[in-house]
């Protein structure tokens, strides 16, 4: 929410300025770099306690559930919703599938349209 609200004040300044809010300064890009940065450091390091507890019990499978379009469905209140929808599942299961890959373990990607809810 912090990179939301920072830029979200950065483009009503652009506003204020006469210049379009789709135009993107340097210290947007900026911001959206540092974010990026950020979410790749979360991502890498929860996969790797996944791998270190994948080791430590001996596992040679790994299921995923994933359904596309979730998100959009998603009703749990403004602000958890805002959280919600900001995590990059697609790019979490792509660390994991290709961690899969490398350590020899197998990755299956389950859609959970049957599951119980």
């Amino acid at each position: 929410q912090y990179f939301n609200k920072m830029i979200r004040n950065l483009q009503q300044k652009n506003i204020e300025n006469g210049i379009s809010k789709r135009v993107v300064t340097n210290k947007m890009a900026a911001l959206w770099h540092k974010r990026e940065r950020q979410i790749n450091g979360y991502i890498s390091q929860a996969v790797g306690l996944l791998f270190k507890k994948v080791k430590e019990f001996d596992i040679d499978t790994i299921v995923v559930g994933y359904n596309r379009g979730w998100k959009q469905k998603s009703d749990m209140g403004k602000k958890n919703n805002q959280t919600f929808v900001q995590i990059l599942f697609h790019k979490l299961i792509a660390a994991i599938e290709n961690k899969c890959i490398k350590e020899g373990i197998r990755f299956l990607k389950q859609e959970e349209s049957y599951t119980s809810k």
